[in-house]
């Protein structure tokens, strides 16, 4: 899952959040 959005689509995908943080750290 690429960071479409790039606000992680409101955190809607926790376990994409998890294992993303490091990617946007849940801007």
């Amino acid at each position: 899952m690429r960071v479409k959005g790039g606000t992680v689509t409101h955190a809607r995908h926790k376990k994409v959040t998890d294992a993303a943080k490091g990617y946007y750290g849940r801007r």
